[in-house]
C-alpha cells in the first residue's frame, strides 16, 4: 500500500501536486519534499508514455502514489473519446495506481472502469502457485490498489454528480477546482461561499457512497504570500471533508518565487536593474 492509501486508511490528510513537466528529477524532488501522491499530467503537455513510465517508477522509489491524468475534453457536447479506456489500461500497465480523466456522465465513468477487470501488467502476470520465486511473491504481496478517478470540472459533470457517485466500483473522485469554480460562476475563487457550499454538497454525496474526494487548492491571488495561500486552501478543503489535496503545480510555484524575487531585486537596485 503506497503512502496516499495509508493516509486515507488512517483518516489523515494526504497531500500531493500535479506536474506538467517531464523528467525524473522533478518527481524525485517532490517525493523527497514529502508529498504523498503525484499526478503526472498528460492533459495538455508533451509528455509521452515512455516518460510517464519512468516518472511512475521514480514516484514508487519514494513510496509516493503515482497518478496519471489522461487527455480528455469534457466541455463540449460530444461523447467521450472511445480510446480512453484503452489508455486507462495502458496507464495501469505502466504502474499508475490512480488514473484520471475528465468526464461528464455516469456512463462515461463506467466505460473508463472497464479495464479494472483486466489483469495486464507491464512486468509480470500474477499467477500464484507453489513454484513462485521470492521476487515474484514479494511482487504479489505488493500488488497496488488501482483506482479510476473521474475528474469533476465541468458544469455537466456537476449536474450529474448524483449518478456519477453511484457508479458501482467507484472509490474516488477528483475536483478540478480551476475549471469547476468557473462552472460555478466564481473563476479562481475556491473560498467563495457558493463554491464552498457546492464542494460540501459533492463531498457529502461522495461520502454517502464511501468515496474519497480529492481536490486542488488554488493559489492565484495577488498580494498574498503563496505559502499562506496554499496552507489556507489546504485547511479550507480539509474542513469541507476533502481527503486528498493537491498543491499548485511546481511551475507555478517557481514562477511566483522568481517574479517576487526579481521585484525585490529591482526595488533594492533602483535605476541599476530596470
Amino acid at each position: 500500500m503506497s503512502r496516499m492509501f495509508e493516509r486515507f486508511a488512517n483518516g489523515q490528510l494526504a497531500t500531493g501536486t500535479i506536474t506538467l513537466n517531464h523528467g525524473l528529477e522533478i518527481v524525485e524532488v517532490l517525493g523527497y519534499s514529502g508529498f504523498d501522491f503525484i499526478c503526472i499530467d498528460m492533459m495538455v503537455t508533451p509528455l509521452d508514455w515512455s516518460e510517464v513510465a519512468a516518472m511512475v517508477l521514480a514516484a514508487k522509489r519514494y513510496n509516493v502514489t503515482p497518478w496519471v491524468r489522461l487527455s480528455a475534453y469534457p466541455w463540449g457536447d460530444g461523447e467521450m473519446d472511445a480510446g480512453l479506456p484503452a489508455q486507462v489500461m495502458r496507464a495501469f500497465g505502466l504502474g499508475a495506481e490512480c488514473v484520471l480523466a475528465s468526464v461528464n456522465t455516469a456512463r462515461q465513468v463506467e466505460q473508463l472502469m472497464h479495464p479494472m477487470a483486466n489483469a495486464h501488467r507491464r512486468f509480470y502476470i500474477r499467477q500464484g502457485g507453489k513454484n513462485r520465486t521470492e521476487v515474484q511473491r514479494k511482487l504479489d504481496e505488493a500488488e497496488p490498489e488501482l483506482r479510476v478517478v473521474p475528474i469533476i470540472e465541468s458544469s455537466a459533470a456537476f449536474e450529474h454528480i448524483d449518478e456519477i457517485t453511484a457508479v458501482p466500483g467507484l472509490k474516488m473522485i477528483y475536483l478540478g477546482m480551476g475549471d469547476l469554480t468557473k462552472a460555478l460562476g466564481h473563476p479562481g475563487d475556491d473560498r467563495h461561499p457558493e463554491v464552498r457550499k457546492a464542494i460540501k454538497q459533492i463531498v457529502g454525496k461522495a461520502k454517502d457512497r464511501g468515496l474519497a474526494v480529492c481536490a486542488v487548492s488554488l493559489g492565484y491571488k495577488d498580494g498574498i504570500p503563496l505559502s499562506n495561500q496554499i496552507a489556507d486552501g489546504v485547511e479550507s478543503l480539509w474542513e469541507l471533508g476533502v481527503q486528498g489535496v493537491l498543491f499548485p503545480r511546481p511551475t507555478m510555484v517557481i514562477q511566483y518565487f522568481y517574479e517576487k524575487t526579481l521585484a525585490d531585486v529591482r526595488e533594492r537596485l533602483k535605476g541599476s536593474y530596470p
